[in-house]
């Protein structure tokens, strides 16, 4: 019962997860708990035994809680269910019938709640990604906007707290990701479209915001030395992928969407002069964005999955 109450969560893919989580520190924690009571409880005789028994499995459960915030849960659950057949009595436990009954229990509510989940309960969050990979790429032309307007300034912190603040929306959009790629039947045709495009846009956008980071870091990096041309070419192409990053995700967040991919952006300063020498590093960060923002595919009914043309910017 506990099982079934800890699992029904609002979607199937967020369920899914957290019944794997579940399982990935049950099965442990009562195998750990299983062998210690068979080979190891028998010849404890003090408190320092007992300590060098349960320390090494609470330190690798903290080990694990320290970790990702994905998989943090698992540690809960081995930590429980190794406390709970170890530690229950203030004496030594000897008997392997609770530990197997809690397992079985383990099992047959994840069974329980997915069959039911899956028969009568069938709520994705297909949709619910689209809006979110919609706000994220707000967030992030919001970001660059800010950027371009803030290009001449030294204050960094006003600039990091953007920063922070859009990296936290784009790790909200892979977490839902993570559990639309868990929903029960992601292998057939249209789940695996979404789930293809959601990572494709994902990745872009993950690129788009180290691009924009870079030709900002480039441009203050030697304010003073660009030649205006160029500067002016480098905030039109700013503009340019604020307009088009909203336009994106203003058709993706339509029923049905129907976003179609950014035109390639013209670095204004090649068809004006050319670039002087000197302005080389700040000309390819800014083809460097704007190839990013090209890069966001096809989204619609009838679109094939295209392939992100991308780039590591290294840090």
């Amino acid at each position: 019962m506990l099982t079934c109450v800890i699992v029904a969560l609002p979607s199937l893919g967020a369920s899914t997860q957290r019944a794997l989580l579940r399982l990935a520190g049950a099965v442990p924690g009562s195998a750990l708990a299983l062998f210690m009571v068979v080979f190891v409880v028998p010849h404890l005789d003090d408190i320092v035994g007992l300590l060098l028994m349960t320390l090494p499995v609470v330190a690798f459960a903290a080990w694990i809680s320290a970790g990702s915030e994905r998989i943090g849960y698992a540690s809960i659950q081995l930590m429980s269910t190794f406390s709970l057949a170890l530690l229950e009595r203030f004496g030594p436990t000897t008997n392997l019938t609770e530990i197997r009954d809690r397992m079985v229990g383990i099992l047959l509510g994840v069974g329980v709640a997915t069959f039911v989940q899956m028969s009568f309960w069938r709520e994705g969050e297909g949709d619910v990604l689209r809006q979110k990979l919609a706000t994220m790429l707000r967030a992030i032309a919001a970001h660059l906007s800010a950027a371009r307007a803030d290009a001449d300034r030294r204050d960094e912190f006003p600039y990091a707290q953007r920063q922070l603040q859009t990296w936290a929306v784009l790790a909200d959009c892979e977490a839902t990701l993570s559990r639309v790629a868990l929903e029960p039947g992601w292998q057939e045709t249209e789940q695996t479209q979404l789930t293809l495009r959601a990572q494709t846009v994902l990745a872009q956008g993950r690129e788009i915001m180290l691009a924009g980071d870079a030709l900002r870091n480039t441009l203050v990096a030697q304010a003073g030395s660009w030649s205006p041309p160029t500067i002016d070419a480098v905030r039109s192409t700013w503009e340019q992928a604020f307009v088009e990053l909203n336009r994106y995700a203003d058709e993706l967040a339509a029923s049905p969407p129907d976003a179609r991919a950014p035109r390639r952006m013209e670095f204004a300063a090649r068809a004006a002069e050319p670039a002087q020498l000197a302005d080389m590093p700040l000309v390819a960060a800014a083809e460097h964005l704007a190839r990013q923002v090209a890069g966001l595919p096809d989204w619609s009914v009838a679109a094939s999955v295209k392939a992100p043309v991308s780039q590591a910017v290294g840090s």
